[in-house]
């Protein structure tokens, strides 16, 4: 018995195999959660141009309030185009556009506080967008991170 058990414990064929199946999944997990990461930074860097690209455009217009330029700029923001397009992150299309206005009073001197017309126009676009994951998150029973992006321009006109 003791000769047998010195004889296994000497033995190292399979010892590769052992290894290679141990470390396999760990080595499976991590590129899994590496490529999840990247796709998620991925829609994320989409989601933010997306939004800026549109409050720059409503920052442009003559009038932001303008039904047709909020609409060309949330597809704008969508799908990257003001007509038409495919969008840029699957399953994202909400974008809210407000528009504020800022007092722009006279100082002594008499200029304004700010270069514009009183009052100055602010348009904000806003979006959230729940994370579509590819599916290690919630193999690991771990929720998909919402992704909240604003963008505010002051309104320039043409």
């Amino acid at each position: 018995m003791v000769s047998l058990l010195r004889r296994l414990l000497g033995e190292q064929s399979g010892t590769a195999a052992v290894e290679a199946a141990v470390a396999l999944p760990v080595l499976l997990v991590l590129a899994s959660g590496v490529f999840e990461f990247s796709n998620a930074v991925f829609d994320h860097q989409e989601i933010t141009t997306g939004i800026r690209d549109a409050a720059r455009y409503l920052a442009r217009v003559q009038d932001p309030a303008d039904g047709t330029s909020q609409t060309y700029a949330k597809n704008l923001a969508v799908n990257g185009v003001i007509i038409g397009g495919t969008a840029r992150v699957r399953g994202w299309g909400n974008v809210t556009i407000t528009i504020t206005h800022v007092a722009n009073p006279l100082l002594a001197n008499g200029e304004r506080t700010y270069r514009g017309p009183d009052p100055l126009s602010i348009v904000r676009v806003w979006t959230a967008y729940p994370y579509q994951q590819i599916g290690l998150l919630g193999a690991f029973g771990l929720p998909s991170p919402t992704f909240s992006v604003s963008h505010s321009e002051r309104a320039i006109g043409d």
